[in-house]
């Protein structure tokens, strides 16, 4: 019996957090919308935010990236061989996936606002595949030919 209250505990528990979290990211989507909705002499003021949101998210893309990247030396933690090369993976996949975040939010966030307005019961941030489309369609007008198609096959092997 006491597993059973112990059970409900820890699922009621785990309801509440992602309740939370959920408000947590509505927030942040509707601060991101207000930011860019503002004219720009009043944006810090009225979001608190001193810097961009294109510009935190290339931040935190950055860092996840170098994380991702650090060779075995370098790392803090000891990860097993196998288990820090897919960890690393990851890292890099997620890090990329922020940075094109970044670059669509900056070039064109009244799209990106768009897509987070099509999200169901929460605020979602359009993914790693609509980024992906998105930035080839966007460099296809600014580099080569050859130079989308690298792009292009960088991005599909991460």
């Amino acid at each position: 019996m006491d597993r059973m209250k112990s059970a409900s505990k820890n699922f009621d528990k785990l309801k509440e957090d992602i309740k939370e979290q959920n408000d947590f990211i509505k927030k942040g989507c509707e601060r991101i919308k207000n930011y860019y909705n503002l004219p720009v002499e009043k944006r810090e003021a009225e979001t608190r935010l001193v810097k961009p949101p294109h510009e935190i998210l290339l931040e935190k893309s950055v860092e996840t990236i170098e994380l991702g990247l650090y060779s075995k030396e370098d790392a803090k933690t000891e990860w097993p061989e196998r288990e820090s090369i897919g960890f690393n993976y990851i890292l890099i996949g997620v890090g990329t996936e922020i940075l094109l975040k970044a670059i669509f939010l900056k070039e064109q966030p009244d799209s990106f606002i768009k897509e987070i307005n099509e999200g169901k019961n929460t605020c979602h941030a359009p993914g790693f595949g609509k980024c992906k489309k998105w930035l080839i369609n966007f460099l296809r007008e600014k580099i080569s030919p050859t130079h989308c198609e690298r792009v292009k096959d960088i991005l599909k092997l991460i």
